[in-house]
């Protein structure tokens, strides 16, 4: 926030990563802004667009904070947003997700209560196959130790997900090494869940995610998931408790995916297809 000339420190980061989605990411921002808030900043980064983006929201959004890069990823976009950003609190909102009312107060109070990190409830539009659904699905959420739940799935996701700058610099941001946006939040959350305990929003859903051809949850590539399921099975190694249960499901989901992967539209088909393994 900007006063007299004088940046002053926010209370609120929302940062929200995005490629070529310039009127998606308009309906993200409005969002933001109907949590009626004074102490919320939103930072943009756009990660290399050719869409006009930049253009669209430098007229629309002048109070919005605006970064660009060429195509590093979604984890690397995060992290120059939160870089950039002024909050004790991180927020995160994909540019094809929206926060519903009160979203942010939700994980104000979970994070009030001494929580590092919160996480809510999403609403998915699965606009691919057809239908919805919760993540996590109804029931499901759980709160204070985490690990081991995201040891057998990621059951949560960024747009719904609150922490403080903090925890956030103690582990050191999201994995910078991939660009294909596969699995770096799941990585981010299991290191993030190693150190510290996670408040729950409950089940009323507080973000809304639409899962579309251009989603980065689309799978155009089984091999992308083999090579995440294989990344986490490094970081789990490297826990201070290895996990021997974990590391063999984790074997298992990557026998399961050489053999079935290719047969998969959306992370939702392989999750489906790792319940009825009996791997979740």
């Amino acid at each position: 926030m900007k006063t007299n000339g004088v940046f002053l420190p926010m209370l609120i980061s929302c940062i929200i990563p995005t490629r070529d989605r310039s009127l998606m990411v308009q309906e993200a921002i409005a969002s933001v802004v109907d949590q009626r808030r004074d102490d919320l900043e939103i930072i943009v980064v756009d990660d290399g667009s050719v869409d006009g983006t930049l253009d669209v929201l430098e007229k629309r959004y002048p109070s919005v904070g605006l970064i660009r890069l060429n195509g590093l990823g979604p984890g690397p976009a995060r992290n120059a947003g939160v870089r950039a950003s002024t909050g004790e609190v991180i927020m995160f909102l994909d540019s094809d997700d929206c926060w519903l009312a009160d979203h942010a107060q939700a994980l104000i109070d979970l994070l009030g209560k001494g929580y590092e990190a919160a996480y809510g409830t999403t609403r998915t539009l699965d606009q691919v196959n057809g239908g919805e659904f919760l993540i996590p699905e109804c029931g499901a959420g759980i709160q204070g130790d985490c690990l081991p739940e995201l040891l057998r799935w990621c059951s949560m996701v960024p747009s719904s997900f609150a922490l403080t700058r903090e925890a956030f610099d103690e582990i050191g941001g999201f994995d910078v090494q991939g660009k294909d946006g596969i699995g770096e939040d799941w990585d981010f959350f299991i290191r993030l869940a190693s150190r510290f305990e996670f408040g729950f929003a409950g089940r009323a859903p507080i973000t809304i995610r639409r899962l579309h051809q251009g989603s980065l949850c689309r799978l155009s590539d089984h091999r992308k998931i083999l090579d995440l399921v294989r990344r986490l099975r490094d970081i789990i190694r490297e826990l201070p408790e290895t996990d021997s249960v974990a590391m063999d499901r984790f074997h298992a989901m990557e026998q399961m995916i050489i053999q079935r992967g290719e047969q998969w539209t959306t992370v939702q088909d392989w999750y489906e297809m790792a319940k009825k393994q009996g791997m979740l």
